[in-house]
């Protein structure tokens, strides 16, 4: 059978590596993109030269290595944030679980290591240590909004609403007006992307307003646009088409190339769309 043939074909190569340890390559495409490929070939006594491989930054010591190797023989996961280097010989953060892979005997054949580059969060939440240890609400409030931006983009929601409402609440007490537009923009977008559609069109118009007292062109445009984003999902066409194509013409008028594009796709998707929305009512 498909089976037999596989496990037999399995066998042949667990005869074959005899005692050694092979990693092999293993891709996982995360939401952000930002998954890394990477791959380790190397006999138990050379442990060393996979140490190098698989962690390239020279940061970690010893005790870290024997660690990881320890937990990933013995036929655990391993998983932990660990300093890593890119080809291009800077450092970065790295969540990296390692899990070991078995053959109907148990014995461990493969390993089959995984890493996403989390150094936008960590540089977050130093920043955000930093920030309370000086007592400095001001810089707490930015960190704690970089850190929403990092976790929202990992998916990690839930998180990013506690920390960007806690950045939001810390700017009300303060009075600096563009950190309080920042931080009712930031709310919206989050909450929005958790899915809290009534609690971000009520941020989001906040934002605008305050955008608008303050002339904050490319803040209105943000907000707009996230009204328009809200709007789209509680399927009001309509609002959606209205705020969307404010946001492109305020990008027009800042001359924003980046922001017209965008804003020009999602107002043609829109139209686009719009007869098989008149269809379904």
């Amino acid at each position: 059978s498909r089976h037999q043939r596989h496990s037999e074909k399995r066998a042949r190569v667990n005869v074959f590596i005899g005692k050694r340890i092979v990693v092999e390559d293993c891709f996982v495409q995360a939401p952000n993109g930002k998954n890394e490929q990477k791959g380790v070939r190397s006999e138990r006594s050379e442990k060393k030269s996979a140490n190098q491989r698989l962690v390239k930054s020279g940061t970690h010591p010893p005790e870290f290595y024997r660690k990881l190797w320890n937990t990933i023989l013995g036929g655990e996961v391993y998983r932990d944030v660990l300093v890593n280097r890119k080809k291009d010989g800077s450092l970065y953060y790295e969540d990296m679980c390692i899990t070991p892979l078995k053959d109907d005997a148990g014995r461990t054949t493969h390993f089959i290591s995984t890493g996403k580059d989390i150094t936008e969060r960590k540089l977050a939440e130093e920043a955000l240590e930093t920030a309370r240890t000086r007592q400095d609400r001001t810089h707490e409030a930015v960190a704690l909004i970089e850190l929403a931006i990092a976790l929202r983009r990992q998916n990690h929601n839930g998180i990013a609403v506690q920390h960007v409402r806690q950045a939001l609440a810390i700017a009300e007490t303060l009075t600096s007006r563009p950190l309080l537009r920042r931080a009712l923009k930031e709310t919206g977008h989050t909450c929005w992307a958790f899915g809290d559609l009534p609690n971000a069109t009520d941020f989001f118009q906040r934002a605008l307003q305050l955008c608008e007292e303050d002339g904050d062109i490319p803040g209105q445009t943000d907000a707009h646009a996230g009204l328009g984003a809200v709007a789209a999902d509680l399927k009001d066409r309509v609002r959606a088409r209205t705020h969307t194509a404010r946001a492109l013409a305020l990008a027009e008028q800042a001359e924003d190339r980046n922001r017209i594009a965008f804003y020009a796709s999602n107002l043609a998707n829109s139209y686009f769309h719009e007869k098989d929305y008149v269809k379904a009512r």
